[in-house]
């Protein structure tokens, strides 16, 4: 197992802790009062907390995919990297312990390329996808909390593009493409790295050319495609890929290979480009020719039986979103209120959070992380405490690629 490792020189970490001059008065008294409880107060966590890492280098440009907390209290970051002229990105984990300071990096051998979103988090440890940079081939990675990681199997499918963990049935669900057949491809996969369901969906005919599509999605050279898929509570599975020649949200059993349900796109120009499921509850996000609309509450029959288009779909128009912006979508009970949490990136470059309460579909607050850089989302998961973590990437000086990370408490989303 590949021990993690330490960058060849300092990595520079910038961090700014937000907190007023009041708070800070009254912790002086709070200590001077009570200087029995100064151990217990070094154990509160900052409100807010980011994090840049740096590693000096002129060359290695970071795409980070996913951020997930670890059981010592840390986090683990998922990331593809570049150097000069690759054509896929290289596979990169960071380590970094509860304050978010660096604790180490693992670069994973050159043959391991394109990790796809994100992490899957079992009973026991924490997975992730990527591809085989020569035979394509798709490859289960297993990551410990340390950062170190193991190949648990290689998948006999090639191009993998999207992936979630089902823990009702303790497996995976992979998309990928088949550029032989042109087929979308389905598969259930256990721990072990075996296949034990597959399904797969012809494209079609026509002049679109899915595989250069793809390609450049893997390489950054076109546009970043919304691939994702997942099950819905009463035990049917999605995908959002391509089938007849456009990006579609398509609803399936593994016994057959006629769709359930379809929601049409068109080409790669409208579609759907997130969905999540709650406790009885769908939430999406599409997008239409750059334009982005959010919907907190999705009928559930409309993804789960006949056919039709994106644009049937009615949403929030949000439009200071960046123009074909990714959007990640997350459920999660905070101070025991249930939340459906979007986020983005605005027009101005910085990150955005929009919260909706989940029983009225009203919004709440919204909450902008970053400035000075430009900043775009990658990754968001809840942590321990009840707060937020989120990961994504800057540019240092507007040249260099960086990863960052936020965390906010519980109390940070309670006051917006």
């Amino acid at each position: 197992m590949p021990a993690i490792t330490r960058p060849p020189i300092n990595t520079t970490m910038i961090a700014f802790r937000f907190s007023s001059v009041i708070q800070l008065f009254m912790l002086s008294v709070l200590i001077g009062l009570y200087a029995c409880d100064i151990k217990d107060n070094n154990k509160v966590e900052p409100e807010t907390l980011v994090k840049i890492y740096d590693n000096g280098s002129y060359s290695d440009s970071y795409d980070p995919i996913d951020v997930i907390e670890t059981t010592d209290g840390g986090y683990l970051i998922l990331a593809g990297y570049k150097t000069r002229d690759i054509d896929f990105a290289n596979v990169y984990i960071l380590k970094v312990d509860k304050e978010g300071n660096f604790v180490g990096e693992n670069r994973l051998p050159a043959d391991y390329v394109n990790p796809i979103k994100g992490f899957m988090k079992t009973e026991s440890s924490c997975y992730f996808f990527c591809m085989d940079r020569l035979t394509l081939e798709s490859k289960l990675i297993q990551v410990f909390d340390d950062g170190t990681f193991n190949e648990t199997a290689t998948i006999g499918t090639i191009y993998p593009l999207a992936s979630s963990y089902n823990a009702k049935s303790g497996q995976f669900l992979l998309l990928s493409y088949d550029r032989e057949d042109k087929n979308t491809i389905l598969s259930n996969i256990d721990i072990a790295g075996t296949i034990t369901d597959q399904v797969k969906f012809e494209i079609g005919f026509g002049d679109f050319d899915a595989e250069e599509s793809i390609i450049k999605h893997f390489s950054g050279t076109g546009k970043k495609l919304p691939f994702f898929c997942g099950t819905l509570e009463n035990g049917s599975h999605y995908f959002n890929g391509y089938y007849r020649y456009t990006m579609s949200l398509v609803t399936f059993q593994f016994s057959s290979s006629t769709p359930k349900s379809i929601v049409y796109g068109y080409k790669d120009e409208r579609a759907l480009n997130a969905l999540s499921t709650g406790s009885s509850s769908i939430s999406a996000s599409k997008y239409e020719y750059g334009s982005g609309y959010f919907i907190p509450n999705l009928n559930n029959e409309i993804i789960e039986s006949g056919i039709r288009s994106s644009s049937d779909l009615s949403g929030y128009p949000i439009p200071e979103l960046k123009e074909n912006s990714e959007v990640i979508i997350k459920h999660a009970q905070i101070s025991g209120r249930d939340l459906i949490l979007f986020g983005s990136n605005s027009r101005g470059g910085q990150i955005v959070l929009y919260i909706y309460d989940k029983g009225t579909s009203e919004l709440i607050g919204t909450k902008y992380l970053g400035y000075t850089n430009p900043y775009e989302i990658s990754g968001i998961n809840t942590t321990a405490k009840g707060g937020l973590v989120i990961t994504g990437k800057t540019w240092i000086s507007n040249r260099f690629s960086r990863i960052c990370m936020f965390r906010l408490s519980a109390d940070d989303i309670n006051n917006l």
